[in-house]
């Protein structure tokens, strides 16, 4: 396993870096297949830390986790915004109910545009 995945996500804790993606916040890359890998915070400089795999396993979609001013929220770069419709994309950003305060009604949320484009739980 990559030396910067997170297998268990079970007791997930971030540090607050407020490095590369700011404070309270933390970076994911996402595969067609449904793979998630998101980051701790701990010995990561950015996104290319989180690619691995080739065609549909490659996790080359990315996003952000942020939890700043108390709320758990998903942002999503236009890259990743292009494939929201693919299932093991919503698979893999709907297996991250539960962790650290991500919930049902945590929205997914543009980082272009600031719009909501669905919550969690939705179906």
């Amino acid at each position: 396993m990559h030396k910067h995945w997170i297998a268990d996500l079970t007791d997930f804790s971030p540090i607050n870096l407020g490095g590369h993606w700011g404070t309270k916040q933390a970076g994911f890359n996402v595969s067609l297949s449904g793979l998630i890998w998101l980051t701790d915070n701990r010995n990561y400089p950015c996104h290319r830390d989180l690619i691995c795999g080739t065609g549909q396993d490659e996790t080359r979609y990315s996003g952000i986790y942020s939890w700043f001013r108390g709320k758990c929220e998903i942002y999503t770069y236009p890259h990743l915004e292009s494939v929201l419709h693919d299932p093991g994309v919503i698979k893999a950003l709907k297996s991250l109910i539960g962790v650290h305060g991500l919930t049902k009604t945590s929205p997914v949320i543009s980082n272009c545009s600031r719009e909501v484009l669905f919550l969690l739980g939705d179906d």
